[in-house]
């Protein structure tokens, strides 16, 4: 990667079931080739293209993953949901949203000590997840994350931020 324009932008420390995870972002994304290549999206009916495209590049044998989903709701309506992934003892938080005429409900936070209470159940150790300036960094940092990572002007004007908190 490193060789393609990609750098080191942080790490998340080895549990005792993963290994050390490095970060790493593009600092400039300019790859060429003259292959033809085509895109083929994969249904239920290509496992064994699956298996065979994950065993040429090497993750035949990859961790399962399980998906964990709390969502809020007033009566029926939707207002705020978090999505994670489980792979081991590790948990990364790839979404957490909440409906912006609910903001200061402490919805956010119910949701956040939901995904948080099924990690420590599943026997995770770190938890990981991704913001900008934009969006809940103070939030997590409040929540005990701490900031391992900074892509600067990403998306542009802004910075992104990778947070770890080891429970």
């Amino acid at each position: 990667f490193y060789k393609v324009g990609f750098k080191k932008d942080g790490i998340v420390k080895k549990t005792s079931k993963l290994k050390e995870r490095h970060i790493i972002s593009h600092t400039a994304f300019n790859i060429e080739s003259d292959l033809d290549m085509t895109v083929h999206e994969l249904s239920k009916e290509d496992d064994i293209l699956d298996k065979l495209l994950k065993k040429k590049i090497g993750n035949e044998n990859e961790i399962p993953k399980t998906d964990v989903i709390f969502i809020a709701k007033d009566n029926d309506k939707f207002v705020g949901g978090v999505h994670a992934v489980v792979k081991e003892d590790s948990m990364y938080i790839s979404l957490l949203v909440v409906i912006e005429e609910y903001k200061g409900l402490k919805i956010g936070t119910k949701l956040m000590d939901l995904i948080e209470e099924k990690a420590k159940s599943k026997g995770v150790e770190s938890i990981d997840l991704g913001t900008c300036d934009f969006q809940a960094k103070p939030f997590y940092e409040k929540r005990g994350y701490n900031v391992i990572s900074t892509l600067h002007n990403y998306p542009k004007g802004f910075n992104e931020y990778t947070l770890v908190k080891i429970i």
